[in-house]
């Protein structure tokens, strides 16, 4: 439902920008097809709503830019509204405190900055934090407790995590153009074509989200959310503004007839990824356990992996199954290639971890995979054969 919402502001924001329900259904199909976001929205995480909240707070800074605020009640309305808004992004995931500089940025691209003062920056601030708050009770219940945690997130970022560490900017713009190739030179065509205060705002998020999450350790794909809705608003008026420069019949029927075959491929290619990835791994992976695992049995389990009932099997849930020091003890184990997985993307550094997946896959007696187009996997992998007939 937050990835929908998400999905439709951004539609209704790109329309409004364009005033062409084409544009809108772009922007919303380009939001709602992307990798990224259906991984992010389709089991609970932080993550859809991040993205969601996100593009609110840069709707919430383009309406000074795009002179919709005409007078000082509606600045005032704008400012409470916006403060709520960003506390409740910033409390969905840390990493959205840096819309800060976006709306920083649409103060300073205001055509009356006068008429916005320190008065209006302190509502902003003030229901941000009390926004931050209601959002985060553990700031208020167990303060000390919130102030761990917190400095542990900020040491995670700052040395990485096991598989999933170092080259961060490098490999966010390659998750990115994995999940939205088309989204992304789309928007770079829009900001070509046309130039104006919203456009550079627009801009202004992705480069400085890039910049931010590209300077830390840690790299997932699911971070790079927040800033999927503005690329997908670009791209639907990079649209928009190619539609108008084919001006001349025969000119769309010439270049239609030369694309035809590659976009039919393209939409047969995306057709079979999207059933894909909305394909419910998870639970097609508890589904083989529950027909093919004896009650009782003992599961070993990276984290990411399934729901298991643990009334039903003897279950260890670890972060990386292959660092557990015998595991001829399961029965049965489960990766993932968030979990133990992640050491097969950097097998030079994580030698001894891949190495122990590769004899676990050639001993294990079935290999059962389910896997989406983003490279999201899991695999179940049982130790002993059946008897014949089982």
């Amino acid at each position: 439902a937050v990835s929908v919402a998400g999905a439709v502001l951004v539609a209704g924001v790109a329309r409004r920008m364009t005033s062409s329900r084409v544009a809108g259904f772009v922007a919303g199909a380009l939001a709602s097809t992307s990798a990224i976001s259906i991984a992010s929205g389709s089991s609970i995480t932080p993550d859809a709503l991040a993205g969601t909240m996100a593009f609110a707070v840069i709707v919430m800074a383009l309406q000074p830019v795009m002179g919709s605020l005409r007078d000082d009640v509606a600045l005032r309305r704008w400012a409470i509204t916006t403060g709520v808004i960003l506390g409740l992004a910033t409390a969905a995931k840390y990493n959205n405190a840096v819309l800060a500089v976006p709306l920083a940025a649409a103060i300073g691209l205001m055509p009356d900055r006068a008429r916005f003062t320190w008065r209006h920056m302190g509502l902003v601030a003030g229901m941000g934090v009390v926004a931050f708050t209601l959002a985060t009770p553990g700031l208020v219940f167990d303060t000390t407790k919130f102030v761990e945690d917190l400095g542990y997130e900020l040491r995670h970022y700052s040395t990485g995590h096991d598989g999933a560490e170092g080259a961060s900017f490098v490999t966010n713009l390659k998750f990115l153009w994995r999940s939205d190739a088309v989204a992304v030179v789309l928007a770079i065509v829009g900001l070509a074509l046309r130039r104006s205060l919203a456009m550079m705002l627009l801009a202004v998020w992705p480069v400085t989200y890039l910049l931010v999450i590209g300077a830390t350790e840690v790299r997932f794909a699911r971070n790079l959310t927040p800033l999927l809705g503005c690329i997908a608003v670009l791209a639907a008026v990079g649209t928009y503004e190619l539609a108008k420069l084919v001006r001349r019949r025969h000119a769309f029927v010439i270049a239609a007839v030369c694309l035809a075959p590659l976009v039919v491929l393209s939409t047969i290619d995306l057709a079979n990824n999207f059933r894909r990835d909305v394909t419910d791994h998870h639970g097609a992976a508890r589904r083989w356990l529950e027909d093919h695992v004896d009650p009782g049995s003992r599961v070993l389990a990276d984290y990411y992996t399934p729901w298991l009932n643990r009334n039903r099997w003897e279950v260890t849930s670890t972060p990386f199954a292959v660092e557990q020091t015998d595991l001829r003890l399961y029965g049965t184990i489960v990766i993932t290639s968030t979990g133990s997985g992640r050491f097969l993307s950097e097998r030079t550094k994580y030698g001894y971890q891949a190495r122990r997946i590769e004899a676990l896959r050639s001993s294990a007696c079935r290999v059962d995979r389910y896997d989406d187009s983003f490279g999201f996997w899991i695999e179940v992998l049982v130790m002993s054969c059946p008897a014949d007939g089982e």
